[in-house]
């Protein structure tokens, strides 16, 4: 990390230390509750949730890690990864035959991969070629033809999401493919609104939203998981549920 990005970064976390804080304490909240998920191997559906949970928690560290050092656009872009586990994690929680339908979407994507490494050109990869040979690839499609295929918006509409993958996911997939509202960022702008030069650095100042993102993503988790696992919470933890929903409307003012 060079010296200006450092900088950016403290100065961003010394503008909004309120919205910081929330973010940094629904993490740690969530981190308390740890050792009260416990998995039996008996019990396919809450050991994926469990490690579905797992993930989304590190996917919300990440992001806020990426906040901290003012790289706001690649936050928005781990903040994107965690709402798909949020998703998963939720369809997981409400189903418990989820388990088997993940499976057979792990084995697809696996069937995309080797269909992908046969068709590199010639002479590229021949070794793992001559593993993944033909008959191995059919014998999987075989095996997989007629198998419904993995559809994030039909599963967020199943679980009361659908909201939030129209807005939150879509917003962040911008960042993630490269898309022009996160282009923008990267240019500065002459006074006729023309592109005048290179922004290697952009300093967005305003956080905020990316920061109570974090916040959300967190608690929500924590409830999915805590539904299923039958975890309880305290006066503390409403209350802390309490100050993020302020926090969120404020910015939404």
């Amino acid at each position: 990390m060079s010296a200006t990005d450092e900088h950016d970064g403290q100065a961003s976390h010394s503008r909004l230390p309120e919205y910081f804080v929330i973010a940094e304490r629904s993490l740690a909240i969530c981190r308390s509750y740890e050792p009260q998920i416990v998995i039996d191997s008996d019990h396919p559906q809450r050991v994926h949730a469990a490690a579905f949970f797992a993930k989304l928690l590190r996917d919300a560290d990440a992001a806020l890690l990426l906040l901290k050092l003012g790289m706001v656009s690649q936050a928005r872009s781990m903040l994107r990864v965690a709402i798909e586990c949020e998703i998963i994690l939720a369809k997981c929680c409400k189903s418990p035959e989820f388990c088997e339908a993940y499976r057979i979407v792990a084995e697809q994507e696996r069937l995309r991969l080797l269909k992908g490494i046969r068709r590199i050109n010639p002479g590229d990869f021949n070794e793992v070629k001559d593993v993944i040979n033909e008959e191995m690839v059919n014998k999987l499609a075989d095996a997989l033809r007629g198998a419904p295929e993995k559809k994030l918006e039909q599963w967020a509409s199943e679980v009361g999401m659908g909201t939030l993958y129209q807005t939150g996911y879509r917003l962040y997939s911008a960042d993630v493919h490269s898309g022009v509202r996160c282009l923008q960022h990267f240019l500065t702008y002459d006074q006729s609104g023309i592109p005048s030069e290179i922004n290697w650095r952009p300093a967005e100042i305003d956080c905020r939203v990316e920061l109570t993102e974090v916040s959300r993503v967190a608690l929500n988790g924590l409830s999915l998981a805590g539904n299923l696992f039958g975890l309880t919470h305290d006066e503390a933890f409403k209350q802390h549920v309490a100050d993020h929903h302020r926090l969120e409307e404020l910015v939404e003012q």
